[in-house]
């Protein structure tokens, strides 16, 4: 289900009622706070499988680690998509939180989380990560490093459009070490020069700069 315009009262109404709420798709919506947003989580945590909250800004930091919190997601981690893009609250403490207990993670979106670093990545360690999105955001050398060692199995996309600290030894870390790897975005990294390079290690990637 995809809404715009939504408020509070909208969304609790909608959490309330649904039987079985299994995706959501919210972008942009400013209306929505923490009061409706943790109506929707204990009522649904465990049939979530999809959730976008991208630019919905009114949300706690404390609100989103929630995710983490309920009590089914321990045993039956459902969520398999989950985007938090343009949500500035959102911190590496937040992603450890939601890491540890979100096993099933296949799509993660955390463009325009500027005070998501390279710790953060760290915390990537027990998801099956497929594709990650990580434009705009402070990761540098060591986190691309770390996503090299715990991705390398699982990753096949993944985005570091306008990462100011991201240069070619970041990408080829990656490229290396992630043979499934099919696509990596880096426009607007003025750093990386040696797309050739990349080429060779992975002939069927798709580069997009």
């Amino acid at each position: 289900m995809s809404l715009c315009n939504l408020g509070d009262e909208a969304l609790t109404q909608l959490a309330q009622r649904a039987h079985r709420l299994e995706s959501l798709c919210i972008p942009m919506c400013s209306g929505i706070t923490d009061i409706s947003f943790r109506v929707l989580l204990s009522r649904h945590h465990h049939t979530l499988t999809c959730l976008d909250i991208t630019g919905c800004y009114h949300i706690s930091a404390s609100a989103i680690s929630q995710i983490s919190l309920c009590p089914a997601l321990t045993s039956n981690p459902h969520i398999h998509t989950l985007s938090l893009s343009h949500l500035t609250m959102v911190t590496d403490n937040v992603l450890e939180r939601i890491s540890n207990t979100l096993l099933s993670l296949h799509v993660l979106d955390l463009s325009g989380c500027i005070k998501v670093t390279s710790m953060g990545m760290s915390h990537l360690v027990k998801q099956p990560l497929r594709a990650l999105d990580l434009g705009s955001t402070a990761v540098s050398f060591r986190g691309c490093c770390a996503i090299a060692n715990y991705l390398a199995s699982s990753l096949r996309q993944v985005s570091f459009n306008f990462c100011s600290d991201i240069n070619d030894e970041c990408v080829r870390k990656i490229v290396q070490k992630c043979k499934k790897l099919e696509r990596i975005s880096v426009f607007g990294c003025s750093y990386i020069r040696n797309f050739e390079v990349f080429a060779r290690i992975n002939p069927g990637l798709v580069l997009e700069f």
